[in-house]
């Protein structure tokens, strides 16, 4: 069973404003370790940023997804 972050950033996803700052942050969860594994390997968070969006996987700006990323990668560092 997926972990219960995933699955309510999935609902949020399915039900939200895709434009909205809530599912803009559910993308984020989604993806939250591939971008803290790229982050690790020492990929910047534009890079990161340009992929996820040609892929489609976010649809918002590059000054957000710093954001989002900081936030997650703070809140994700605390908990261990």
């Amino acid at each position: 069973m997926k972990p219960l972050t995933l699955r309510i950033a999935e609902r949020v996803i399915q039900r939200a404003d895709p434009t909205s700052p809530l599912a803009h942050r559910a993308v984020m969860v989604i993806h939250r370790s591939d971008i803290q594994d790229a982050v690790q390997q020492g990929c910047s968070l534009l890079s990161i940023w340009k992929t996820l969006s040609e892929e489609g996987a976010v649809n918002f700006g590059y000054q957000a997804f710093r954001r989002y990323a900081r936030v997650l990668t703070i809140a994700d560092s605390k908990q261990r």
